[in-house]
């Protein structure tokens, strides 16, 4: 699954790592909003993980959507796993979704944001 459950300190806080070529993330992506948007309005503590992830225009486009779209169900977000051009990219990704989305250098770091 691309997306998984995780109990950390006492809360729940979703993981999604994207991974490989371009096409192979649409499906992800998809998959990922499926189960995203069957929480709770307001609900979910959302942790992306790009480290292995590549990016053309249509998988820009499909995380503008996935952002944008998820923003009602997500409360806090974090990514890790980015480069420079990956974090343009989240940049703009952001501005479009209407999103905060905060970027960290270890899963560590993101996950004790989302439950703080």
């Amino acid at each position: 699954a691309f997306v998984q459950k995780e109990i950390y300190k006492g809360k729940t806080v979703f993981v999604t790592r994207f991974s490989g070529q371009p096409a192979q993330n649409i499906p992800q992506i998809s998959e990922a909003a499926k189960t995203i948007r069957t929480q709770p309005k307001g609900s979910v503590l959302l942790l992306t993980d790009v480290k292995d992830g590549y990016f053309a225009n249509e998988t820009v486009e499909a995380f503008k959507n996935y952002a944008k779209e998820n923003k009602p169900y997500v409360t806090k977000s974090a990514i890790i796993g980015l480069s420079a051009v990956k974090k343009f990219v989240v940049n703009i990704v952001s501005k479009f979704a209407g999103r905060d989305l905060k970027a960290f250098d270890s899963e560590q770091a993101a996950k004790n944001y989302l439950v703080s």
